[in-house]
């Protein structure tokens, strides 16, 4: 019940707050709004809700959902962007660790991803319909423009030592 009362009283702090000041806008239509959506999903996941630790997609959907809200409060996103920083959580396999982002590229040059099981994913793929099985779990993440996967970046650090005698 307390959760549902904070949801109601942000979603109507969210609402007043942006009344007439561009709702309905489009993300990345003002400089830096994509820069802060990006920016934002990534804190999210590193601060907020780790999707990893997630065993019910709803319960991550809805802590990112609360998040994001807590985020255009505080000026760090752009109310325009608020739609496409929980669709991409909706578009996710966070709380479903059985399923992963399947990236097509239709015959028609879109590009789709949908979560699915990957053995479902490996079986729709065919010659006129590339498909591959994305390897980070939002389908924002996963598919690139090409409708192929994206692979996962990696950082390492080296560490040289020398001793002199």
């Amino acid at each position: 019940m307390r959760h549902a009362i904070r949801t109601a009283v942000l979603a109507a702090a969210v609402g007043a707050l942006t009344a007439g000041s561009g709702w309905a806008a489009k993300c990345g239509e003002q400089p830096g709004e994509l820069a802060a959506l990006a920016a934002v999903r990534a804190d999210i996941e590193a601060n907020d809700c780790p999707c990893a630790q997630f065993v019910s997609h709803s319960a991550y959907v809805g802590c990112v959902r609360n998040a994001v809200f807590l985020r255009i409060l505080s000026g760090e996103l752009p109310a325009a962007c608020r739609k496409d920083a929980i669709r991409c959580a909706s578009k996710s396999s966070c709380g479903r660790p059985q399923l992963a982002p399947c990236c097509i590229f239709t015959s028609l040059g879109k590009r789709k991803c949908k979560t699915m099981l990957p053995a479902k994913c490996i079986l729709k793929a065919q010659p006129s319909k590339p498909t591959c099985v994305g390897q980070l779990p939002s389908c924002c993440d996963a598919c690139g423009a090409d409708g192929m996967c994206v692979q996962p970046t990696t950082t390492s650090t080296s560490t040289t030592s020398s001793t002199t005698p």
